[in-house]
């Protein structure tokens, strides 16, 4: 596929310099309508640029997308299709780089060659229309990617990439992270873009910068910054710049951590580092024009980043009202939970989710559900292992609990419970040099305040 600028002459570039990319597309009609609508997911490239630079300002672009066939004498067309007035509705960016980009148009071409068994063209048709007077129409075509059975220009084909990122406070100074100068390495990455809005969503291994996305979320924060920069080996290929941030979201999945941002500027700058060049494109969502931002320096590759703990296992006990330990099979005081999850939502109703296996203590929490009487605490503590054995990497404490849900799947010896709670504190163990400590984070829900409910420490290994 390829992009066409508004003017309707200049061909967006490309990595490989002649305006072809790697894709796929869908593409839906309804009669009757003043519009239709594309899907396309374009690899990570150039172009992209262009494209979110259309989808922000409103232009009218055209796209010409081709379908070929292989076969023993090369490559055969088979559909190309044409959309012209077509102005972007939304799009996303995944961990590859790649570009999900949904378009509206107001003219549709679509031409279908048919071949018999020795490859000979035995039929073309073509059906065009405008969306917009209700009428037949034929949309020009500027070439096509393969003539005679052999590509006339190349197309790119993109390594994957690997991303790492770096908040910042309103003052410049980076949010800490387990790694060098705050970066944290991304297990996904993605962003989302309007013509107004923007958000980002980024996924990391357990870390501390969780406590302190937690706390911006909390307090309400939206001047921060964030830089994301993809690397394709040791190259670095893309670099997206954010600011006027604000948390939307935090998740916390087992050793997941999840986080959804909104975002009032950006910039985003492709290298491709062959033909096409490096190109920047930058705008402000809320002024409606370009601007220009900053990056405080690239990430070091040479230097450890964050968001790389691995495995965590997690036990939870329970505290009833009384202050007594919900004792579980055995008399332990902790039981092992084979998956826990909390999410903060701005707007929402937080609660933390917990998988057990069958055990005695559930006949009282269910009881607790039914007789509305809160727990005093619950404690999840996470750990890790190390060649010295289990080590605590994660403690949470939830205070002024209540279990809202408890369910059993059929013949499954795992179920779920749902808690929501007043007070949370968040705590991540982090090595100084010397030793593992302890950072926390602590807020009380009700009086929409910083709280501390207790120092940190292993109760399950020591």
């Amino acid at each position: 596929m390829r992009f066409i600028a508004a003017d309707g002459k200049t061909i967006l570039s490309s990595d490989a310099g002649t305006g072809w990319v790697s894709g796929t597309m869908g593409f839906g009609a309804t009669g009757g309508t003043s519009i239709g609508q594309v899907t396309l997911y374009v690899a990570d490239d150039l172009s992209n640029l262009a494209l979110t630079a259309a989808l922000v300002r409103g232009d009218a672009i055209s796209v010409d997308v081709e379908a070929y066939r292989t076969t023993s004498s090369g490559l055969q067309l088979v559909d190309d299709y044409l959309f012209g007035g077509a102005t972007g509705a939304t799009s996303n960016a995944d961990t590859s780089g790649g570009f999900n980009l949904a378009l509206n148009v107001e003219t549709y071409s679509h031409s279908h060659n048919l071949y018999d068994h020795t490859g000979a063209l035995t039929d073309h048709s073509t059906l065009g229309w405008d969306f917009v007077h209700h009428q037949a129409t034929t949309l020009t075509d500027r070439g096509d990617y393969a003539a005679s059975g052999t590509p006339a220009v190349t197309v790119d084909n993109p390594a994957p990439v690997v991303h790492y990122a770096r908040f910042v406070d309103g003052k410049g100074t980076p949010l800490s992270s387990d790694g060098s100068g705050g970066w944290i390495a991304l297990s996904d990455y993605g962003t989302g873009l309007s013509d107004s809005s923007g958000q980002a969503l980024l996924q990391f291994n357990s870390d501390q910068l969780m406590l302190a996305l937690t706390r911006a979320h909390m307090t309400g924060a939206t001047s921060l910054g964030l830089e994301v920069d993809g690397f394709t080996g040791t190259q670095l290929i893309d670099q997206q710049l954010f600011t006027q941030v604000s948390v939307d979201q935090v998740w916390q999945n087992g050793a997941d951590s999840k986080v959804i941002v909104n975002f009032a500027d950006f910039q985003t700058t492709h290298n491709t580092g062959t033909k096409g060049g490096t190109a920047t494109f930058g705008w402000d969502l809320v002024g409606h024009t370009t601007t220009t931002l900053t990056s405080a320096g690239t990430y070091n590759l040479a230097t450890a980043a964050g968001g790389a703990t691995g495995d965590v296992t997690f036990y939870v006990h329970f505290v009833d009202e009384n202050g007594q330990t919900i004792v579980t099979d055995g008399g332990h005081a902790f039981t092992q939970a084979s998956a826990i999850a909390f999410n903060f939502e701005s707007g929402g109703f937080p609660t933390v989710a917990i998988e057990l296996g069958n055990d005695q203590s559930l006949l009282t929490l269910l009881q607790t559900c039914f007789t509305d009487h809160p727990l005093a605490r619950v404690e999840i503590e996470g750990y890790v292992d190390t060649v010295n054995g289990p080590r605590l990497i994660d403690e949470y404490l939830f205070d002024a609990a209540s279990v809202i849900a408890q369910a059993e799947a059929g013949t499954s010896v795992n179920n779920n419970l749902v808690i929501a709670f007043d007070e949370f504190q968040l705590a991540h163990y982090v090595f100084n040099g010397k030793d593992y400590v302890a950072t926390t984070f602590g807020w009380d829900l009700v009086h929409n305040q910083s709280v501390t409910l207790g120092t940190p420490h292993p109760d399950v290994f020591s």
